[in-house]
C-alpha cells in the first residue's frame, strides 16, 4: 500500500475543513483509516487507487493518523491539526529563508509547530500526479532553509496567534505568468489567452526538455530579431562627441522602467573626472549586471564586451573591466560609454541595471572608488522588432515555467485535493511587462481564484494577494509603465474578495532589486489580512470608502480601517497624490488631513477634481506615506 507522497510524517492537517486522503492498496481492497477520533473506509478500484473522506477535525494539537488495506498498515508519526495555506507565486515568494537578510535570529528556528512541504520546480508537459518531497521541520540553521521566506513569517504570525502549527505548501516558480498557474478549461475560456491557448494545446512546440535543450533560443533562431538603423554618428564613444541634445536618464534603470517599451540598442555616455594621483594606474570599471549585453569603451578605446549574437541570458553577469592605465586621463574629462543590447522581453527590459553598489570606478591601488550611479546622457541607436514576449513564452512547452497551464500541472495538480485553510499569492511581476496583461490582471486573479475554490471545493476558500513591491527609481507619479496597472487589479480583485492586498512597495522598495531581501514585513502583512476583520485597521492600511466634494471644490476622499486616525509616517506628507479633470490628465494635489478618516486634495491646475490617483508609479515605496493607527500603509489607488 501506498499514499499519495503528501503524506507523510510531520504534516499539518486543517481544522475545520473535511479532509482526504489517497493512494494505492491492494486492488479491491477495503481500506480503512483514522485520523483522530474520526475513520472513513473505501472499497479500492481496480488499479488499487482509492480516495478517502473524512470529517473535519475541530481542534488544535496532535492527531493519530492511520490507513490499513488488511494486508499492509500505514502509520504517520508527528501530525499535527492547524491551519495549512498554499504559497504559491513566482520567485518573490519562492525566495528562500535562507537568502533572507537581515538574518533571523537563531531561536525563531527553535520550534516545532512550522512545517514545510515544498513542491518541486518542475516544467513537464502534462505535469506530475504527485510531488517527490515530504513535509520538514525546521532546520537546525538558517542557511538549511531552503523554503519560502514569506510563506516562513505568515506561518509564524499565524501560529503565534492563533496557538496552532502552521503547513505551508510551497507552490512558486520564479518568472512565472500567472496563466501557467491556470489549467487547461480556464486558459481556453478567457479571450485573452483563448486564441494562443488553442494553438499551444492542440501542438505544443516542445513536449519535452530533452527535445529542445533552450526553447527560447531555438525559437528565436527560427524567428530572429528584426533591426531597424537609427541615424547617428559613429565617434559617439569619444570624448568630445556632443551629446548635449541626448536623453539623461538616472542609473542604474531599465529603460523599459523609465517609459521606453520596445527593444534594440541604446547607447549611454557619463563624463568622469579622474584625480591627478591616479596617473599612471590601471583602474576597475565595474557596470553592475546590463540587459542583456552590452558593449564598453573607456575614452574611446573598447575595454568590455559580454553576450554575443542570440544570446540572451547575460543579463544576470557582472561586468567587470579594466582600463589600462594609458587611456587614463588624470585631471581633466574622461568618459565610459555603453552600448546596451536587448532584443527579448524579461521582467526588466534593457538598461544598466545595478545593483547601485556594483556601478563604480576603482582603482586597486589606492582603495579609492568613483560611484557611476546617477545622470548619464543617452540615446537610442536601434529599435529591434519585438521577436519575442511574455505571452510568446507561454507557448513555447516543456522546460518554460510561462507555457499554458504549466504550474498548475507540475506545481498545484500533485497536491490537489490535500485539504487547505487558503492561498497566499505573490505574483504579477511578469504579468507587467506588457500593457495588455497588466490590464487583465484582475480578471486573471478572478479566473485563478475561482479555479482554486473549484478545485478544492471550498466555496470560501480565502484567497490573499501580495501587492507588486516597489521597483525602478522612486517617482511620486509616473505616466509610464505598467506596474500601477498591476497594482491597482490587484487591489480591485482583493477588494471584491471583502479583503485588502498586502501593501509591500513602501517598505520594499528599490531602484533595481526585484528580490528585496527583508520578506518579515510581506509575511507578517498578509497574516494580518488571516488573523483579523475586513477593514480591521489591525488587518490592514486605510482604504477609500467614498469620494466626494468638500469647499471650493477640493476632493474629500473617507476612509475606513484607519483606527484611531489617519496619519503621515513620520511626518512626510505625501507628494503621491494627483488629480484629474475632465481633460483626465493628472496635476500633483495639495493633501491634508481634514478628519480623522478624511483626506482634502486640491489643485490650482483642476478646478473641478474628477479622478484621483495615489501613489501611481513603478516605486512609489517613499511617497507612501499614508498610515493608520497601525502604521499600516494606505495602498496605491485610482479612483475617478
Amino acid at each position: 500500500m501506498k499514499l499519495n507522497r503528501i503524506f507523510t510524517d510531520h504534516a499539518v492537517l486543517p481544522t475545520r475543513k473535511p479532509l482526504t486522503v489517497w493512494g494505492k492498496a491492494t486492488p479491491d481492497a477495503w481500506v480503512s483509516g483514522r485520523i483522530g477520533e474520526t475513520t472513513s473506509s473505501v472499497q479500492a478500484a481496480s488499479d488499487g487507487s482509492f480516495l478517502l473522506r473524512f470529517a473535519p477535525i475541530t481542534e488544535y494539537g496532535p492527531v493519530e493518523f492511520s490507513v490499513t488495506d488488511g494486508q499492509e498498515t500505514i502509520v504517520l508519526q508527528d501530525v499535527q491539526a492547524g491551519e495549512v495555506w498554499l504559497a504559491a507565486g513566482q520567485s518573490n515568494m519562492g525566495f528562500s529563508l535562507a537568502r533572507e537578510l537581515p538574518p533571523v535570529p537563531p531561536e525563531t528556528l527553535q520550534r516545532s509547530d512550522l512545517r514545510f512541504f515544498h513542491v518541486p520546480e518542475q516544467t513537464r508537459l502534462g505535469g506530475v500526479s504527485e510531488a517527490a518531497t515530504t513535509w520538514k521541520t525546521l532546520p537546525a540553521t538558517q542557511a538549511e532553509c531552503d523554503f519560502t521566506a514569506v510563506g516562513f513569517h505568515f506561518a509564524e504570525k499565524v501560529a503565534n496567534e492563533r496557538g496552532c502549527a502552521v503547513g505551508v505548501i510551497q507552490a512558486s516558480f520564479g518568472g512565472a505568468s500567472i496563466a501557467s498557474f491556470l489549467n487547461r478549461e480556464n486558459a481556453l475560456k478567457h479571450p485573452f489567452t483563448r486564441e494562443y491557448a488553442e494553438e499551444y494545446f492542440r501542438a505544443p512546440v516542445n513536449d519535452t526538455p530533452k527535445k529542445v535543450a533552450d526553447p527560447i533560443r531555438d525559437w528565436l533562431e527560427k524567428n530572429p530579431p528584426r533591426w531597424k538603423e537609427m541615424p547617428d554618428a559613429d565617434d559617439w564613444q569619444q570624448i568630445g562627441y556632443h551629446d548635449a541634445n541626448w536623453g539623461v536618464q538616472r542609473l542604474p534603470d531599465s529603460w523599459s522602467l523609465a517609459g521606453h517599451h520596445y527593444l534594440g540598442a541604446f547607447r549611454y555616455r557619463k563624463a568622469i573626472h579622474i584625480p591627478e594621483t591616479w596617473r599612471g594606474d590601471d583602474l576597475e570599471l565595474s557596470l553592475g549586471m546590463i540587459d542583456q549585453q552590452d558593449i564598453t569603451w573607456f575614452n574611446g578605446t573598447q575595454v568590455g564586451a559580454t553576450g554575443e549574437g542570440l544570446d540572451y541570458a547575460s543579463f544576470a553577469t557582472l561586468r567587470n573591466y579594466s582600463v589600462p592605465a594609458a587611456l587614463v586621463r588624470p585631471g581633466t574629462e574622461n568618459v565610459v560609454a555603453v552600448r546596451a543590447l536587448s532584443f527579448t522581453a524579461m521582467i526588466l527590459d534593457g538598461g544598466l541595471m545595478g545593483p547601485a553598489d556594483a556601478m563604480f570606478l576603482r582603482n586597486p591601488r589606492t582603495g579609492e572608488t568613483i560611484p557611476l550611479t546617477g545622470e548619464w546622457r543617452f540615446s537610442c541607436e536601434q529599435l529591434c522588432t519585438p521577436a519575442i514576449s511574455t505571452r510568446i513564452y507561454q507557448t513555447l512547452g516543456a522546460g518554460i515555467q510561462h507555457s499554458f497551464s504549466m504550474m498548475h500541472d507540475n506545481l498545484l495538480k500533485p497536491v490537489i485535493p490535500y485539504p487547505i485553510t487558503g492561498v497566499i499569492w505573490y505574483q504579477g511581476e511578469a504579468d507587467s511587462t506588457e500593457e495588455p496583461m497588466a490590464m487583465v490582471y484582475e480578471e486573471m486573479l478572478n479566473l485563478l481564484c475561482q479555479q482554486c475554490r473549484e478545485e478544492w471545493n471550498d466555496e470560501t476558500l480565502p484567497f490573499l494577494v501580495v501587492q507588486l513591491p516597489g521597483c525602478c527609481m522612486p517617482s511620486p507619479y509616473q505616466t509610464t509603465g505598467f506596474w500601477p496597472i498591476t497594482r491597482q487589479a490587484q487591489l480591485e480583485f482583493a477588494r471584491k474578495q471583502h479583503s485588502y492586498p498586502a501593501v509591500t512597495a513602501d517598505a520594499c522598495s528599490d531602484p533595481i532589486e526585484l528580490h528585496f531581501p527583508d520578506k518579515r514585513i510581506v509575511g507578517e502583512r498578509l497574516a494580518r489580512l488571516a488573523l483579523y476583520g475586513e477593514n480591521d485597521a489591525k488587518a490592514h492600511g486605510p482604504q477609500v470608502a467614498s469620494m466626494e466634494y468638500g469647499r471650493d471644490n477640493a476632493l474629500r476622499l473617507v476612509f475606513v480601517a484607519v483606527g484611531k486616525k489617519l496619519s503621515w509616517r513620520n511626518g512626510v506628507v505625501s507628494e503621491g497624490f494627483a488629480l484629474a479633470g475632465e481633460d483626465g490628465v493628472f496635476h500633483p494635489a495639495e493633501t491634508r488631513i481634514v478628519a480623522p478618516n478624511c483626506l482634502e486634495l486640491t489643485s490650482p491646475q483642476v478646478p473641478r477634481p474628477q479622478a484621483v490617483r495615489y501613489g501611481w508609479s513603478q516605486n512609489p515605496g517613499p511617497y507612501l506615506t499614508l498610515v493608520n493607527s497601525e502604521d499600516l500603509p494606505a495602498s496605491p489607488f485610482e479612483l475617478g
